[in-house]
């Protein structure tokens, strides 16, 4: 059961009955925009669920804990965490970062095998 005392199994079922509906060419996950709904949360419980049982939970990561530990300063010199937006290209990784000591922003690249290493 969930938080809200709706099955996990009946939410997720409830879905796959929407997704069928749709001949129209209609929204059939427009149900999910109203928040307060006991079935959303359901919904949302079990693909969170889902999502955790497939993956892992991140925290449990070395990457995840390391991309946490980034903090620089806003250009206020207030603390802020900033987690790169890499994107590969071949073997190489890039990002472009910015922050108060680079306004201008610098772009940065490198392999996964130097990225991991431990600081």
């Amino acid at each position: 059961l969930t938080s809200r005392g709706t099955s996990v199994a009946a939410a997720t079922a409830r879905l796959r009955a929407r997704a069928a509906v749709d001949v129209a060419g209609e929204d059939t996950f427009s149900w999910l925009e109203q928040l307060d709904s006991p079935e959303v949360s359901a919904w949302v419980e079990a693909q969170n669920s889902a999502t955790l049982e497939a993956f892992g939970d991140p925290r449990d990561s070395t990457l995840f804990r390391r991309l946490l530990q980034t903090e620089t300063t806003d250009v206020d010199q207030d603390p802020l965490r900033k987690l790169p937006q890499v994107t590969k290209i071949g073997e190489l990784y890039y990002d472009f970062w910015s922050d108060a000591l680079h306004p201008h922003g610098v772009w940065r690249r490198t392999t996964l095998e130097e990225y991991s290493k431990p600081d």
